[in-house]
């Protein structure tokens, strides 16, 4: 997992194209939700890389649909269930997803990844002062975490980050 940030911070898409079809076929039909979780985390970083269908989706969204009231210790899951459904194009349940792992009053790395990627859903459903209050709220969440020294080598930062700029680019063009 802590190599797929770094291939796609240093923006080389055929490198992270690799591991994420390796990553893919390896762990694809996997029934352990931890490594199903980190499957598609490490995968969805970019935009039209990996296949989606390839990685093990129903295993890391079964716990989800089973809990009744999602629990604090969900955001990151309902964040990460937000990139599943913008990466397969269904924005109007990225925002939902990140609706609930926004009102799990997630840490500030959690907040900045699902900010950024709710900026995104809000973008492709054409709702561009959503998208751009999204953008704008992630700015300085992502502030904290770049400062903080607990964050310094999280991978998570990274991944935020990166999700951060693919959301500024995407909404920044449309303008």
């Amino acid at each position: 997992l802590s190599l797929a940030p770094l291939l796609a911070q240093a923006g080389d898409k055929t490198a992270y194209s690799e591991f994420c079809k390796r990553i893919a076929a390896q762990f694809g039909a996997t029934n352990d939700d931890a490594v199903a979780t980190f499957t598609i985390k490490a995968s969805l970083l970019l935009s039209g890389v990996a296949d989606i269908t390839a990685l093990p989706v129903a295993t890391f969204v079964k716990p989800l649909d089973e809990t009744e009231t999602p629990t604090a210790e969900q955001h990151a899951r309902w964040g990460l269930r937000g990139l599943v459904a913008l990466r397969s194009g269904d924005f109007s349940s990225a925002v939902k997803y990140l609706a609930i792992a926004q009102l799990l009053n997630p840490p500030d790395w959690s907040s900045a990844f699902n900010l950024s990627v709710l900026a995104m859903a809000e973008h492709h459903l054409q709702h561009p002062e959503e998208a751009r209050a999204a953008l704008n709220e992630a700015l300085p969440v992502l502030e904290r975490v770049r400062v903080s020294e607990s964050y310094r080598w999280h991978r998570d930062r990274l991944m935020a980050e990166i999700l951060f700029r693919e959301a500024e680019a995407l909404i920044n063009h449309s303008n």
